[in-house]
């Protein structure tokens, strides 16, 4: 979580007694989670780093956190592919702005992907973010319109 959400006074709180690991030092993020999923906590991450932003067709292009971290840790990386009929959780949206209501959101688990020792991050980071793609391009009725 960014770290600055975590200093927060009024949210701040909160987000440490829910085990939220701040983000500002990238390394210490990494060391923090890879040490919590080696003693057998579950991790919620958001391979993208962010929200998704406004203009990108299915997500933002991953960061090579998540790989390194299955490299670091061991654990292997179960995907969750979330959709809605709002684009209520992009970033900068406004938040004055009203969502199409009824909100509707789906989340499906994928099967659980292994990073295998000795191979490239990049490249295990590039073939889950296609696989996200693949799985968020199917015709869904929450599938997220592509921008033009």
């Amino acid at each position: 979580m960014k770290g600055s959400i975590l200093r927060n006074p009024f949210l701040g709180g909160g987000a440490r007694l829910a085990g939220y690991i701040p983000n500002d030092s990238v390394s210490q993020m990494l060391l923090s989670a890879s040490h919590r999923l080696k003693k057998g906590a579950k991790l919620l991450y958001f391979p993208e780093g962010t929200r998704t932003r406004p203009n990108a067709d299915w997500l933002n292009p991953f960061t090579k956190g998540i790989a390194l971290l299955s490299r670091y840790s061991s654990a292997p990386i179960i995907p969750i592919y979330i959709r809605s009929n709002s684009r209520i959780f992009e970033k900068n949206r406004p938040f004055f702005l009203k969502p199409e209501f009824p909100l509707k959101i789906s989340f499906t688990v994928g099967k659980p992907v292994e990073y295998v020792k000795g191979e490239n991050i990049k490249l295990f980071s590039k073939e889950l973010e296609a696989s996200y793609i693949a799985e968020l391009s199917k015709p869904h009725p929450l599938r997220r319109v592509p921008v033009k």
